[in-house]
């Protein structure tokens, strides 16, 4: 084979390759889900008389990425990972801040054994909560949001 052709396939096998690598990075390491504390856009609400945010607030069907919710001094009570709309992972944390269990989801079905794992069809509704439109007012010593 031509040595320049050899080069050039070389150069666009490896570029092919690495744009593939990059199309598969999991859902973590998407936007959104190494985040400590609520952005200032998480969504606010109130569960008897507790404060609670969720980020994002709405879903879209073909979602990736994670959804947390943190209560209202800033700790995460919940992950739910996403790739495509389906749920991957489900990471509970108790106390908050704490990480107690790790769910996981496949072939839509719940792969784990945890008894306090959400159920398949509970993790693919994500985290209910108000819409941004319903987003609460938050008294500023209860409001973690940067």
């Amino acid at each position: 084979m031509n040595p320049l052709c050899s080069a050039f396939l070389a150069t666009f096998a490896s570029v092919c390759v690495g744009v593939f690598a990059i199309s598969q990075a999991s859902a973590a390491e998407q936007p959104g889900c190494k985040l400590e504390k609520p952005p200032r856009n998480a969504v606010a609400f109130s569960v008897h008389g507790l404060y609670f945010f969720v980020f994002p607030g709405a879903l879209d069907a073909r979602y990736t990425g994670c959804q947390t919710t943190w209560e209202e001094h800033g700790k995460k009570l919940y992950v739910l990972e996403f790739k495509d709309g389906e749920p991957l992972h489900f990471f509970g944390y108790e106390p908050p801040g704490h990480l107690k269990n790790t769910c996981d989801y496949a072939a839509r079905r719940l792969r784990s054994d945890e008894a306090s794992c959400p159920t398949y069809d509970e993790a693919k509704l994500a985290i209910r909560h108000p819409t941004p439109d319903e987003n609460i007012s938050i008294p500023p010593g209860k409001d973690p949001r940067r």
